[in-house]
């Protein structure tokens, strides 16, 4: 710290006149170089990111004698030194030179001994501000210099810091208190209490107020001229004028200089000090949307003939804080540049102005498109991972390319464009803005597509509709498909819109059609040697025969579908394969092997980051939970399984959840939760049209109202489910003969209170006469949900799931986890083995679990002992011991233990469920 000498004056600084918000992180890391010694800080940063208010409330917290130089108004060494000089009240007789009154500057500041010399806008004289400041260092060694700079001085013993935006709330975010708390709506908040006096968020406002700070990026000054305009403005009213950022911005801050009061104003001062040829550069980068990396750079930009390369040219807009440079994850790692949105604004307008623009969006769009076809192709095949995150990454780009070509009228490659972006949407959602941009490219084209470019969009639109939950449309779009590549003759894709259309053609029940479809596909691929389609083909007809009820059919094709797809390396057709197959296990009581199975699924589909089979797979892991009486687990996976289809705006997957959940309500004798769950799935179901989902939402509904004692409410459920199932011969009709019985004993009920007991006998005499009946044509082993049915109606009648219902064991199964060498590395099920060999803590603990595993199934290990494993002989409190596990815990589970590490009430374990065994051997590859 800095303290003033007792002679030695205090030089105020600048008062603050409003409050310092955020940069807690900033600020610690000032302090923590001047405790480590740094003599020279400078904050770096593009404009209006709060450079010199940082600077000031760092000076203020340092304390001791501080003093503030303001360089804006310098352009040469002469003002810089000049300024300097008047700040720290040298005395200076005319004619002085640059030489000497930096020496005279240099012994002030030596004088003082420990003194902090704020430097405020030093990029403009960079170079000279390097010289001056590095001959005051030797002059002053006990001085302390904080500049501020969009340019580094580059000097020795400079520690420079960069200055990001403030925090804004994460998309996704819906909690008020968590939006209205983040860093850059609470200096929104601030500065507009400041500019209309009484100013209160109101409830309805959250939203909008952190989407304004996200559209400005969280940049300070962009975020105050916002605030100045909730003077005038309402949050909402705001937002819909943010569009024309550079002009709604301006503020009107009374003794501000222009570079801080308007935005434009300060991208003009940074725009001032560029050359010509970064002047053209980072015009030409306008035409980017959310970043870009070197191969995009190299092929767009253009640079003068024999002046600096794009990379070189990059480096100097970095160095100026006009680009934001990230590195993304890889190996090795990928460099990814990135323009602030005003600044790329501002840049857009230059662009415009040079006449350039045209033929630079062109290049964009042309690159791009091409790109765009490799990435889908990839993400469709044994490429999925890497071809999916280029696409998440450039889909702004994508989007703008997409834009330019219909601009151009090149319709044909606008759609094929916007099919690129076909896998992003499946797989990640949300899947309703790619549905809508693909029909209204499809329209827009009309006769002048290509009938096989039709062909592949109606495949597509096909998809995306049944991926909505909405089987009919999807239907309807995939028979136009098949026509028209018929048609066309394209063998290659008609297999599988075949597929497609037979699996949506079971949704809607109509079976024969579905049939058909898949003998028509079944006969062209028996032309062709195409394991991966037929892979493909065999994944579409086990879903089919599963919802049909034809369950040992719909294992085999689903076990073809395993082996082929694994041997082809398709990882996105194994992860449905993976969940389809574990539904079955379910169904056929399995639960050993569902479990397994759902286990490697959830590794493959954390790792693909597919989100929506992910809760999917939650789902059906809840439903081998709550088989197994483990009610907590299955509602914690079954919360986590909706929350995930919430966030991805699936509100068929949704649906399902929602179900389910009133079905767990219902086992739990929870009935009003059951019966609000049951609406609401009701709800979700009705939207889809699927005849079979709403009639086994009315059954649950029915069974809740039934034990609420609403008995002709639910015979009336009961009733509109049997229509909607007449002529099903799934097995949904077992299950609704189990729930009506419900109706019965709701009645017997009502009976007993009005004090007829032999009533009430004779009517519960009906549901037990119902539930022997069945048992005594019912298969050795009912699917699940006809299982779940059954074990509601035995309870309630006060009896027991007979033996002979109880899950079957498993087949053989190899070892799911095999942890070697004292924790050194692990292996889930096949995959890559995982080194831990510098993770010494992780090994330590995953070593005590496995041991744990081996000796004791399901005996959970003590936090305290964790603890012990990880950091032997180590002593903390117990508050931070706890959390040392808690994140060590963690770790693993992001390494690849996520389906298998379990948390208790009483410590932690490896799964019960899951096969482990040791072994002392070194791995063959590192994770």
């Amino acid at each position: 710290m800095i303290r003033a000498p007792p002679a030695s004056p205090r030089h105020e600084l600048p008062r603050a006149r409003t409050t310092f918000v955020g940069r807690a992180a900033e600020l610690a890391a000032i302090r923590r170089l001047v405790e480590e010694g740094a003599q020279l800080v400078t904050l770096l940063g593009p404009p209006g990111i709060g450079k010199t208010r940082l600077s000031l409330q760092a000076a203020r917290e340092l304390g001791g004698d501080a003093t503030f130089c303001d360089l804006g108004e310098a352009h040469d060494a002469a003002a810089l030194l000049t300024a300097a000089a008047l700040a720290l009240g040298v005395s200076v007789e005319a004619p002085t030179s640059n030489d000497a009154l930096a020496v005279l500057v240099g012994r002030a500041l030596g004088q003082r001994g420990e003194t902090l010399l704020v430097l405020d806008n030093a990029e403009q004289v960079v170079a000279d501000a390097a010289v001056a400041v590095g001959q005051w260092m030797d002059a002053a060694p006990s001085a302390l210099f904080l500049v501020t700079s969009r340019e580094r001085l580059r000097i020795p013993g400079e520690h420079a810091l960069t200055l990001g935006p403030l925090a804004v709330p994460a998309r996704r975010e819906t909690s008020n208190d968590r939006l209205l708390g983040s860093e850059a709506v609470t200096l929104l908040l601030d500065r507009a209490r400041a500019a209309r006096a009484g100013f209160v968020a109101a409830p309805g406002d959250a939203a909008a107020l952190a989407e304004i700070v996200r559209r400005v990026e969280g940049v300070p000054l962009a975020i105050e001229l916002c605030a100045a305009r909730l003077g005038m403005l309402e949050p909402r009213a705001l937002l819909a004028r943010l569009e024309q950022r550079l002009d709604l911005l301006a503020g009107d801050r009374r003794g501000a200089p222009g570079r801080q009061a308007t935005l434009r104003g300060a991208i003009d001062w940074s725009w001032n000090l560029l050359d010509a040829a970064e002047h053209r550069v980072l015009a030409q980068c306008s035409v980017f949307r959310g970043g870009f990396d070197l191969d995009a750079a190299e092929a767009i930009l253009t640079v003068a003939p024999g002046g600096l390369a794009a990379l070189d040219l990059l480096a100097a807009l970095h160095d100026k804080s006009l680009l934001a440079v990230e590195d993304l994850e890889g190996d090795p790692p990928v460099k990814r540049y990135r323009l602030y949105e005003s600044v790329r604004a501002y840049a857009a307008e230059k662009l415009e102005q040079g006449h350039a623009a045209p033929e630079a969006r062109d290049r964009h769009a042309r690159y791009f498109a091409d790109a765009g076809a490799r990435w889908a192709r990839a993400a469709k095949g044994a490429g999925f991972q890497e071809g999916l995150a280029a696409l998440a990454r450039e889909s702004d780009n994508l989007l703008a390319a997409r834009a330019q070509q219909r601009q151009r009228r090149e319709l044909g490659p606008a759609l094929e464009t916007t099919l690129c972006l076909e896998p992003l949407a499946i797989v990640r959602g949300p899947v309703l803005p790619y549905l809508e941009l693909l029909a209204a490219t499809l329209a827009e084209g009309g006769d002048s597509l290509s009938p096989r470019l039709v062909a592949r969009a109606l495949g597509s639109l096909g998809i995306a509709e049944s991926r909505r939950g909405r089987p009919a449309e999807a239907v309807a779009s995939l028979q136009r498909a098949v026509a028209l590549a018929a048609a066309e003759g394209d063998d290659a894709s008609l297999p599988f819109l075949l597929a497609k259309l037979g699996n949506q053609h079971g949704v809607v029940g109509d079976h024969p059609a579905a049939a058909r479809a898949f003998e028509r596909a079944r006969a062209l691929l028996d032309r062709h040697d195409d394991p991966a389609g037929r892979g493909v083909w065999c994944r579409h007809l086990a879903f089919f025969l599963w919802r049909a009820g034809r369950i040992d059919e719909a294992r085999r094709y689903s076990e073809e579908a395993r082996a082929l797809l694994q041997a082809h390396g398709d990882r996105r057709e194994l992860a449905y394969v993976l969940s389809d197959l574990a539904a079955i296990y379910l169904d056929l009581a399995e639960l050993d092997a569902a479990t397994t199975t759902l286990a490697q699924a959830l590794d493959l589909l954390r790792r693909l980051q597919y989100r929506r089979v992910e809760g999917r797979c939650l789902l059906l892991l809840a439903l081998a939970r709550r088989e197994q009486g483990r009610l907590e687990d299955a509602q914690a996976e079954l919360e986590a399984a909706r929350a995930l289809h919430v966030e991805d705006g699936d509100r068929a997957a949704e649906g399902f959840a929602l179900w389910h959940l009133a079905c767990l309500a219902l086992e739990r004798d929870d009935a009003e939760t059951a019966r609000q769950l049951g609406e609401r799935a009701l709800v979700r179901y009705t939207e889809l049209g699927d005849g079979h989902l709403v009639a086994h939402a009315r059954m649950v509904l029915g069974a809740a109202l039934a034990r609420l004692g609403e008995p002709d409410a639910a015979d009336a459920e009961m009733a509109r489910a049997e229509a909607l199932l007449a002529g099903s011969d799934s097995p949904g009709r077992d299950a609704l003969t189990l729930f009506r019985a419900q109706v019965p004993l709701a009645r017997a009920a009502a009976l007993l209170e009005v004090g007829d007991g032999a009533g009430a006998k004779a009517i519960r005499g009906e549901a037990e006469r119902t539930l022997g009946a069945l048992d005594a044509r019912a298969p050795a082993i009912p699917v699940a949900g006809v299982r779940f049915a059954r074990r509601l109606l035995a309870r309630a009648l006060g009896g027991s799931v007979p033996a002979r219902h109880e899950p079957r064991p498993a087949r053989a199964v190899s070892a799911a986890l095999v942890v070697g060498d004292d924790g050194r590395w692990f292996r889930l099920f096949e995959q890559r083995e995982v080194n831990l060999e510098r993770r010494a803590a992780l090994r330590r603990i995953l070593a005590a679990l496995a041991r744990q595993r081996v000796a004791s199934p399901g005996v959970a290990l003590a936090v305290d002992s964790v603890l012990d494993a990880g950091w032997p002989g180590e002593r903390v409190s117990a508050e931070a011991g706890a959390a040392r596990v808690y994140n060590a815990i963690q770790r693993l589970r992001r390494l690849g233990l996520e389906g298998v590490l379990r948390t208790r009430d009483d410590g932690y374990l490896l799964d019960a469920e899951t096969s482990t065994r040791l072994a002392d051997r070194t791995p063959s590859g590192g994770g």
